[in-house]
């Protein structure tokens, strides 16, 4: 049964394997009212807006050696994915975000160590970024970290290319 922790209570478990694209508000693991913000604003119309919220009733520091949140397992499980053996072995996705993330290889390379899995650099081969922008937003650069790190975490043998375009226009 694909499963999640609930509310981040260790032993409890919420059940996936009826409604398995459930959000993670239907699922009840979204913090309480008020308790989180969205990284970027509003968009005007026709023009995307990165999906990221930033929790506001946690505080202090993130331990390295103590992951919390789900770890790439808890990933895999919980879209069925944890059956497939190559990872995503000689796979390429693709990332499409507005503007630069100066640290996208840094906050990766973080996240990949702190979950034990193999680096995933531009020296190896593994992530490459294709940078339209030299425009930096601190939103969409916490969006674009967020991305990769799941991308990498859903599939982790995968290569990732991060394309940085110019605006967050749709067209």
């Amino acid at each position: 049964m694909n499963s999640l922790p609930a509310s981040g209570v260790t032993g409890q478990t919420q059940s996936l394997a009826r409604e398995p694209y459930r959000s993670a508000a239907q699922l009840g693991l979204w913090p309480r009212a008020g308790s989180a913000v969205r990284v970027c604003g509003e968009a005007p119309s026709g023009y995307a807006r990165c999906q990221a919220w930033l929790r506001t009733d946690v505080h202090g520091l993130i331990r390295p050696n103590t992951p919390s949140g789900y770890s790439p397992v808890d990933l895999q499980t919980a879209y069925n994915l944890s059956s497939y053996s190559g990872n995503g072995s000689g796979e390429t996705v693709a990332i499409v975000d507005a503007y630069t993330d100066p640290k996208a290889a840094a906050d990766l390379a973080v996240y990949r160590q702190q979950y034990g899995l193999s680096p995933c650099t531009v020296a190896n081969g593994c992530f490459a970024t294709k940078a339209f922008s030299s425009k930096s937003n601190s939103g969409w650069a916490q969006e674009e970290s967020l991305d990769v790190d799941m991308v990498s975490a859903i599939c982790p043998k995968c290569h990732i290319l991060l394309v940085e375009a110019s605006t967050a226009s749709i067209a």
